[in-house]
């Protein structure tokens, strides 16, 4: 996850940090095997809706 987010665009690792998701935290849970949905984001003033589910 953190060699993916080196090739990320700026502007999602702006988001990243303007929404406060700890991606050490989302690491922990890809370690540990946890399934289901993690993150859900919705920008209704941009008209975008992000969900991050593990499987």
């Amino acid at each position: 996850m953190k060699l993916g987010l080196r090739f990320a665009p700026d502007s999602a690792r702006a988001q990243i940090a303007e929404h406060n998701l700890d991606l050490n935290q989302v690491s922990e849970a890809l370690q540990k095997g946890i399934t289901g949905k993690i993150v859900d984001i919705e920008e209704t003033e941009k008209d975008e809706h992000v969900e991050v589910w593990l499987e």
